[in-house]
């Protein structure tokens, strides 16, 4: 029985499948979504252990989508989850806006499923607050 669950969002499908396949054979519980909105919808009905998510998604980009996780009230759902970015251009975004959020990865696409099986395990391993402004970044070479 998977000790995690982990919620992925990407407008990918493929990106979904490659990623729920890796993380369910690493023992994990996936819930993929294709769109912010459909995160929200998920997290307001579901609990989470770490959230992998896309930066670019058809309706929110995915460091505004952390902001806005954030800005939840404490405790709530999503409010401290860690997060590992996955991006085509890991690069666009920078160490500052990384700065106290929850993010403990960025991963460059396409996805290795062991590099993304090592960044869900180190987020659960950094699970702590934002203001603790601890973020690793795995791998952002193509």
């Amino acid at each position: 029985m998977p000790t995690t669950r982990v919620l992925i969002i990407d407008d990918d499908p493929g990106v979904l499948e490659v990623a729920c396949e890796a993380l369910m054979r690493h023992g994990h519980a996936c819930a993929p979504t294709r769109t912010g909105s459909g995160a929200l919808s998920l997290l307001a009905r579901e609990r989470f252990s770490v959230i992998v998510l896309d930066l670019a998604l058809p309706d929110t980009d995915g460091l505004s989508l952390c902001y806005r996780l954030m800005g939840r009230a404490a405790g709530g759902a999503g409010a401290s989850l860690p997060v590992v970015l996955i991006s085509g251009d890991p690069w666009r975004v920078s160490e500052q806006e990384l700065a106290g959020t929850n993010v403990r990865g960025v991963l460059a696409k396409p996805l290795d499923p062991a590099r993304l099986c090592a960044a869900v395990d180190l987020a659960l391993r950094l699970r702590i607050g934002p203001e603790d402004d601890h973020w690793s970044v795995l791998d952002r070479a193509a």
